[in-house]
């Protein structure tokens, strides 16, 4: 969940040339029973309000083991740390209460004013209490810790939307892929999504080691992220592309956007699909079979899925676009305060698909909603 946030919000920080950092401690406990929505949602609120009111330096994320309580549980620690403007005493006794907002900012960066009211709210309810130290001009450090009962790895059931992909039919060719991604974390989970699959996997960590890589050896398929240092993946791609021996390589593209402009340029660049962050191994085997034609083994699973009656795409056209664009740039974002303000506009007038979308809000789906958002899902009647 950790570096699927500083993926996503990565994107946020670097419009403003903020340092993104995420630390993890060696010791920090893998798996647990936790509220995941709330948690989710209290650190989006957290490193969006510290990007948002940090014009220079860095946001810091860190997750740390306290120790254990005295029924035995772990007690973690979650910092968000900015080097902003910082907060004065006084307005450090108020930031908490609802609809509070600090007088020194600009009328641009202000919101409702529920944001830390909500996540106040939700720690206590996870055991914990939401704290801040800060002082005018030196940043804030805002923390909080809470109980954690551990769990064995092998107990938890992985939910998957489809079937779960358990191996390659017999027979299939021995393909190889290349990961080019500049965080450690992300190469690393989808290095261990694939491994088990018998492909020959490389990685690089930014789009120059890519296209000196394919000038030797040529991948058949090259998961792409786009935003990286030293090249981007939209001038790796068209590096690549500009060589008549690497036409035949299948590129799929990992981006935290993919808005009209975006996905535009991703495909004139050469990328022949792309996949959102966060992604789920579903979409990952989903581009290999479509990319390669690889044939997997499926299984069935037992996990129970939360289901949502869905709506006819039909329905969804009615609402105004401007009302859309504004819903599919705040999902995307993950910011659910203020999907949750624009959906509010349309439920007296659309109330159907209000409900349904505040459902998806509520339940942190944000993938879903994206994709229910797109113009290519809302330009044509739907009724499955």
């Amino acid at each position: 969940m950790l570096t699927e946030l500083q993926s996503i919000l990565f994107v946020k920080a670097a419009e403003k040339k903020l340092e993104f950092k995420l630390e993890i401690a060696t010791d920090l406990i893998t798996t647990g029973l936790i509220d995941g929505g709330k948690l989710r949602q209290i650190l989006i609120n957290l490193i969006g309000n510290a990007i948002k009111f940090t014009e220079t330096g860095s946001v810091t994320i860190r997750a740390i083991n306290k120790g254990k309580t005295a029924n035995d549980k772990v007690l973690l620690r979650f910092e968000v740390e900015d080097t902003g403007k910082g907060i004065s005493r006084a307005d450090q006794e108020r930031i908490f209460q609802a609809f509070v907002q600090l007088s020194n900012q600009p009328a641009s960066e202000k919101g409702t004013g529920l944001g830390l009211a909500i996540s106040k709210q939700n720690v206590e309810l996870m055991g914990g209490k939401l704290n801040i130290v800060s002082e005018n001009g030196n940043g804030s450090l805002f923390y909080f810790e809470i109980p954690v009962l551990c769990v064995d790895e092998g107990s938890i059931i992985v939910e998957s939307q489809n079937q779960r992909v358990i191996g390659l039919k017999p027979g299939q060719p021995h393909f190889s892929i290349l990961i080019v991604e500049d965080q450690l974390e992300n190469r690393l989970l989808l290095h261990k999504t694939l491994e088990p699959f018998n492909f020959e996997i490389t990685e690089a960590v930014n789009g120059l080691e890519a296209v000196e890589y394919c000038d030797h050896k040529k991948p058949d398929l090259i998961f792409m992220d786009m935003r990286m240092p030293v090249m981007d993946g939209i001038e790796a791609t068209k590096g690549i592309r500009s060589k008549d021996y690497t036409k035949a390589i299948k590129i799929v593209a990992l981006t935290a956007h993919a808005l009209d402009d975006e996905r535009k340029e991703i495909f004139d660049a050469g990328c022949d699909d792309f996949i959102r962050k966060p992604f789920n191994d579903d979409e990952i085997f989903g581009a290999i079979a479509k990319m390669l034609n690889v044939q997997f083994v499926y299984g069935e699973t037992d996990a129970e899925q939360i289901h949502y009656k869905p709506i006819a795409n039909n329905k969804l056209i009615e609402v105004p676009e401007e009302i859309k664009q504004e819903l599919l740039e705040a999902a995307i974002l993950l910011d659910n305060e203020t999907c949750m303000a624009i959906i509010e506009k349309i439920a007296s007038s659309h109330q159907q698909a209000a409900t349904y979308l505040k459902k998806l809000v509520s339940n942190m789906d944000f993938q879903k909603l994206i994709e229910l958002l797109e113009p290519d899902n809302t330009n044509h009647d739907d009724n499955n």
